[in-house]
């Protein structure tokens, strides 16, 4: 790619971007082929190499149809496996050190000093790597790891959505070379062929090949300069849509934007329309919580969820004060053979997530701290389905635990990825040198790519000083007080950051908020008359009711500057849609990129569970509500979930050892023996017993849909 994407000619600089393809059941010469769609998780700084390699078969699985396609994965520039690598810091150890240094001293509130610590960390780590000081030259020891000041400014959205129009187009130039040799194929069977009966039955087989020839042609043929995108994007993601969609709106062909950024806010600042539903979602927990009851929610209180709230409040005052002491111990002797097997199992085979609540081993003293227990409630606001559960388990061992916060320890210490997968300078990096191939590791340069592409893209965001980052700070705790100290480090990574970007699409408004300070900015968000984008193809904009970091009014305003979109509200909380199985929100994506059919305005779509098990109306699947009718209709009894919740039942009768082991998974086990059973039924299943046909069906979606609520997103904006 070029490095500098608006003047490509101008310099000899490039980017080499990493990419990765979950094929489609077909070849691309197929008639059933339905084109590769282009996935961004997130972020900024996620990568959708990893998103693919871990999720790809499920997002599939809930696209493919009548047409099966490619789901592409790619690293955008800065990120992981893409060269230059970004990196701001020499090698993984001082990395591991820094941020071994910020976990200690913990997030902003959590003493009287934090603030000052955490803005000098800040204006350190910024200088530094924004400067070029602090990252290497790009041409040191003839590496490509490690950049100067040049390449932060061709980091930021911008670039990144004209790369996107060099991967579809070089697809496309793929594509026609596969054609072509799929059309040669057909020719070479052709010719090899001893084709029997008279002349005119020669003539037409021949006639019937050179058809097929034409149609693989055809299918395949690239639209040079004209190839339209495919592309599924989540939270940040839906920055890189939007922008791509005012920057090429004729090249639009499908857009799925889901947890939707108010771009305005993003590109123009004060970043304060982001936490507006929060605590919406903490009270909701809280509810669900109540409704379940002590078998199902650990933390659960008599008194409802005003009691179990107070709990909460009560712990929080408590251990801010008072952080909790919790002693070294080897391997507990009541730990069951079913739960060692299990956890080794986790160890070698595990899709990605950190070790739960019962998962007893070996470690060393530990202390909790208000933090540490703010992190693990921001993490189930994120994925409430998934994490409210461990969330739960965890409060309660700190307030009720034998010793208390035992589990809690467990869990923080098996959690930290640096514990995890720490590494060592090896030989080649001590001979390379700092900032070297060998010693700065793909993927542990993500949050520097993260304020990297944050910072360059609004401007002047990081050009504020200590006292007005502090009242900025206090706007976003009066937003939130679950997550309002979270979310302040996101600016706060931006405070003195010096490197700007060389091109910006200005397709977001020359209104400058950056200095606004009112508590109105966070409100209604007024941006005045904007100029409207009409796209080829009409955009898909989704949405939770209750979305932690991407509330619905972004939504709403995002899809207002497309006016031939359209929004889907799904009636879930967390980040995002897939943080909530649905199944009537899994097949609107699916009619989109099969046909391009858009939901009808206001649909609403129920989802199929809820956090801590069962939870009435959101039991039911295939649920839509359009605004107006004022009623939910079910279209059919949910078999999948039936399914389901007997091997739910089945984890519930067991031991109360094998109880404990399984209690934060309970909502989300759906194990591959269950799925092969499923599979095998489908394969058994008469052609024209379209009834169970569709069960089985739904089935293999959902059971998609649950293994992506457990991998969640990119969890930041």
């Amino acid at each position: 790619m070029d490095y500098h994407s608006d003047q490509p000619d101008e310099s000899p600089d490039r980017v080499a971007l990493a990419i990765v393809r979950q094929p489609a059941t077909v070849p691309v010469s197929d008639a059933r082929y339905g084109g590769a769609i282009l996935v961004n998780p997130g972020g900024p700084g996620g990568s959708g190499v990893a998103k693919v390699l871990n999720d790809g078969p499920q997002m599939r699985q809930i696209v493919d149809g009548d047409r099966s396609f490619d789901i592409i994965g790619f690293d955008p520039r800065g990120v992981n496996h893409s060269t230059p690598v970004l990196a701001c810091f020499p090698d993984s150890v001082a990395r591991q050190t820094w941020q071994l240094q910020v976990q200690a001293e913990g997030l902003l509130g959590s003493s009287e000093g934090s603030l000052r610590t955490a803005w000098r960390r800040a204006r350190a780590f910024a200088d530094g790597c924004s400067s070029g000081r602090g990252s290497g030259s790009g041409s040191e020891n003839g590496t490509e790891t490690g950049t100067g000041i040049d390449f932060l400014e061709h980091v930021n959205t911008t670039p990144v959505a004209a790369d996107m129009v060099e991967i579809i187009e070089r697809h496309g130039q793929w594509r026609e070379r596969e054609g072509v040799k799929a059309a040669a194929e057909v020719q070479v069977v052709l010719d090899a062929r001893h084709v029997q009966g008279d002349q005119d039955t020669k003539q037409r087989q021949q006639q019937q090949q050179q058809q097929e020839q034409h149609h693989i042609l055809q299918r395949t043929k690239w639209r040079k300069g004209c190839e339209q995108l495919l592309y599924w994007g989540f939270s940040y993601g839906t920055i890189v849509g939007a922008t791509f969609a005012s920057m090429y709106p004729e090249r639009v062909g499908r857009l799925v934007l889901d947890g939707v950024v108010d771009a305005q806010d993003y590109y123009h600042g004060p970043w304060l329309a982001n936490l507006a539903d929060t605590d919406l979602i903490l009270q909701q927990i809280m509810a669900y919580c109540a409704e379940a009851g002590p078998e199902r929610c650990a933390f659960w209180r008599p008194g409802g969820a005003q009691a179990i709230q107070a709990a909460y409040n009560k712990l929080l005052h408590d251990i801010w004060a008072d952080p909790l002491s919790v002693p070294g111990e080897r391997q507990r002797e009541s730990q069951t053979r079913q739960q060692r097997e299990r956890q080794n199992q986790n160890q070698q085979g595990g899709r990605g997530r950190g070790r739960e609540p019962g998962r007893s081993r070996s470690r060393g003293p530990e202390i909790i701290t208000w933090s540490d227990v703010k992190m693990v409630v921001k993490n189930a606001l994120y994925q409430p389905l998934a994490l409210a559960p461990v969330m739960a388990e965890l409060l309660q061992d700190i307030t009720h635990g034998s010793p208390p916060g035992a589990l809690f320890a467990d869990y923080k210490q098996s959690a930290a990825e640096f514990a995890r997968h720490s590494r060592c300078r090896s030989a080649q990096c001590e001979a390379d040198g700092p900032f070297s191939d060998e010693c700065v590791v793909p993927g542990w340069s993500e949050l520097d790519a993260t304020s990297a592409i944050l910072c360059t893209d609004a401007e002047g965001i990081g050009r504020l000083t200590e006292d007005e980052f502090r009242e900025y700070w206090e706007m976003l705790r009066r937003q939130s007080s679950a997550m309002g100290d979270y979310w302040a480090h996101t600016r706060l990574a931006c405070a003195g950051w010096k490197a700007r970007a060389k091109w910006r699409e200005a397709g977001w408004g020359d209104q400058n908020r950056i200095g606004e300070t009112g508590e109105g900015a966070d409100e209604a968000g007024e941006q005045g008359e904007q100029e409207t984008i009409t796209t080829h193809h009409p955009i898909l904009w989704i949405s939770n009711t209750l979305d932690t970091v991407t509330p619905l009014r972004n939504a709403h305003r995002m899809a207002a500057r497309f006016p031939a979109s359209v929004l889907l509200e799904q009636l879930a909380e967390g980040h995002c849609s897939f943080a909530a199985p649905s199944l009537c929100t899994a097949k609107a994506v699916r009619r989109y990129f099969q046909t391009g059919r858009l939901p009808d305005r206001g649909t609403r779509c129920e989802v199929d569970v809820r956090p801590f098990g069962d939870q009435g109306q959101g039991q039911r699947q295939g649920q839509s509500l359009s605004q107006g009718q004022g009623r939910i209709e079910t279209k059919k009894k949910n078999k999948p979930q039936q399914k389901y919740q007997q091997k739910q039942k089945q984890l519930d009768s067991s031991s109360p050892e094998a109880v404990l082991e399984s209690k934060s998974e309970a909502v989300l086990e759906f194990d591959s023996e269950f799925e092969s059973k499923v599979d095998a039924e489908s394969r058994s299943r008469q052609d024209d017993d379209t009834d169970d046909a569709d069960t089985d069906a739904d089935a293999a979606l959902f059971a998609a849909l649950m293994d992506l609520a457990r991998t969640g997103y990119m969890v930041r904006m």
